[in-house]
């Protein structure tokens, strides 16, 4: 079961692929390991840009999670002065026939979704159905297994940002090296946030004991404000805010 996030100045909490706004909060106990927004949609609005693409839509899943990104996005082009015309279709969790939203934005010289792995891969699958000539952009939410299998052969040339790389560093090389011979499979960016939120928070509490009380909240707080960690995505600190910076990059399938 989903429990509720204790208050946040109540209890140490990390957070691993959260990227809402809403998440930021100063002068308390709460972090996250994963970039916010704006770092992600930095990089597609100079790849929109350097394309010249005259329209593009954006497919987002109607919650906090795409709306947030679907602002930052166009925030993203705005402050880049991309000159691309955007037109936005909203679709609920468990919407399945996405054809009225693509024949809607058939003109766009590009697409780019919002959502999960399933719902891109019913998006490509209908796209192709209908015949749709564009580009597909997404997030790199799309990192992941299920989208090959369920979309099949559908997702060639799809495009779609990325924060980890197993060779970027020796502690992505390391972790990396780690987790095969442990599950023997490639990790993921969420299994490397994941990690090292495990990691930092195990150092913390080293450092500042396990016993909840004003002088423990003190010493955690002077800790993330000082800290500079080695991670799988490069040197972190934490920002007021308690928000990490990270590049993201692209890939494509």
């Amino acid at each position: 079961a989903v429990q509720p996030l204790a208050k946040k100045d109540s209890v140490l909490q990390i957070a691993v692929f959260s990227t809402s706004k809403k998440y930021s909060s100063a002068n308390d106990l709460s972090f996250r390991t994963t970039a916010k927004n704006e770092n992600e949609t930095k990089v597609l609005a100079e790849f929109i840009k350097q394309k010249n693409y005259l329209q593009t839509g954006i497919i987002f899943l109607n919650n906090d999670f795409g709306i947030n990104f679907k602002e930052a996005l166009k925030q993203s082009l705005a402050e880049n002065k991309s000159k691309t015309e955007i037109k936005e279709e909203s679709f609920s969790l468990e919407t399945t026939d996405f054809r009225t939203i693509l024949l809607k934005l058939e003109k766009s010289d590009a697409l780019f979704l919002i959502g999960t792995a399933k719902h891109y891969a019913l998006i490509l699958k209908q796209a192709k159905e209908l015949g749709t000539k564009t580009q597909f952009l997404t997030m790199y939410s799309a990192q992941d297994p299920e989208l090959i299998e369920l979309a099949e052969n559908n997702t060639e040339n799809l495009i779609f940002t990325y924060p980890f790389n197993p060779e970027k560093n020796q502690e992505a090389v390391d972790f990396s090296k780690t987790f095969k011979a442990k599950f023997n499979k490639e990790p993921d960016a969420y299994a490397a946030e994941s990690f090292d939120a495990l990691n930092i928070i195990v150092r913390a509490l080293e450092k500042c004991g396990a016993k909840l009380n004003a002088q423990q909240k003190n010493c955690l707080k002077s800790y993330f404000k000082e800290l500079t960690y080695n991670s799988a995505f490069g040197k972190l600190t934490f920002d007021a805010n308690g928000d990490v910076q990270y590049n993201y990059f692209l890939k494509t399938i």
